[in-house]
């Protein structure tokens, strides 16, 4: 049986794999992007997340687990998008359609990530909330 820290640290590895991810895509596409770690000050229990960063496009994707964590950190993604920032919100395709709900308002665009057999990540297309 796993152990919650377990669970934690594949946790947290998921999110940097989905991250490191996307910003290979960005890179490939000529935009050069960053993976840095997001406080989470603003929800209890959880320390921290990925965001990968892309400057010339002023673009965030915050990578989530659960949509609801889109509600609590309303206020901070809205100083970031106040700023000029476009957040984007990158989700577990099961959680896409909670992520239509929670996102309104806080982020500009939800995209869905799975993994496929041969392990590698794949997202879906942007969707607005």
């Amino acid at each position: 049986m796993a152990q919650p820290s377990d669970t934690i640290e594949h946790m947290f590895d998921k999110e940097e794999e989905v991250a490191l991810q996307s910003a290979l895509s960005y890179e490939l596409s000529g935009h050069p992007a960053s993976v840095e770690l997001l406080d989470r000050g603003f929800r209890a229990g959880k320390l921290c997340s990925r965001v990968v960063v892309v400057p010339s496009l002023n673009r965030l994707d915050v990578v989530v687990q659960d949509p609801a964590e889109l509600v609590s950190a309303r206020e901070f993604l809205g100083h970031r998008r106040a700023a000029g920032w476009e957040v984007w919100a990158l989700v577990p395709l099961a959680q896409l359609a909670r992520a239509h709900d929670t996102g309104r308002g806080s982020v500009e665009f939800v995209q869905g990530w799975w993994t496929r057999s041969s392990g590698q990540v794949a997202f879906t297309s942007p969707e607005i909330p």
